[in-house]
């Protein structure tokens, strides 16, 4: 009876230690898991802001054209829509802990909200909503002043590269 009994203590001893890895490696393959999806997650954020800002560096590159067709109150409200999108990625980008990009997207949202300062629009008599101070000198800077405009359109075009080359580095 006692090569049974070792037998039995032989082979629960066996059976914990399996349990004891097959847990470790579950833990790590929940880490993995947890990993992806965080680091998948992440990639997205950095695709929607890349978007946002082509769609961005678009619309500034047409302003003239744009303000021209479509007049002030359109202008505003498409501003008003990039304001509120770059807002919410500075949030999220704060969270990630990408303080370069935070950085660049600080600069561009303080020139835009400097300059757009939505909410100081007036609404007159008519219906017609009418621009702010700050909005017509932006739009005459921007097509007037070189320097301004490039400033921007380099800052622009730093996030964006910023994001392509966060989106490539995922995939190496």
């Amino acid at each position: 009876m006692e090569i049974a009994n070792w037998i039995t203590a032989i082979s629960t001893l066996v059976m914990a230690i399996a349990t004891i890895v097959m847990a470790v490696f579950a833990g790590s393959a929940l880490n993995t898991w947890k990993e992806e999806i965080k680091s998948k997650k992440i990639l997205e954020l950095y695709n929607d802001l890349y978007l946002l800002f082509f769609n961005l560096e678009n619309f500034l590159d047409n302003l003239g054209i744009f303000y021209a067709k479509e007049g002030e109150q359109k202008c505003n409200e498409k501003i008003t829509s990039f304001s509120s999108e770059i807002a919410i990625f500075k949030s999220k980008i704060k969270i990630i802990n990408d303080n370069e990009l935070y950085n660049d997207l600080d600069f561009c949202f303080k020139n835009i909200q400097k300059t757009f300062a939505w909410g100081d629009s007036k609404l007159l008599a008519d219906g017609n909503i009418r621009a702010t101070y700050q909005y017509q000198t932006f739009i005459d800077k921007y097509l007037n002043e070189h320097n301004f405009s490039t400033n921007i359109k380099t800052k622009i075009t730093k996030i964006r590269k910023t994001c392509e080359d966060k989106q490539q580095n995922f995939y190496k």
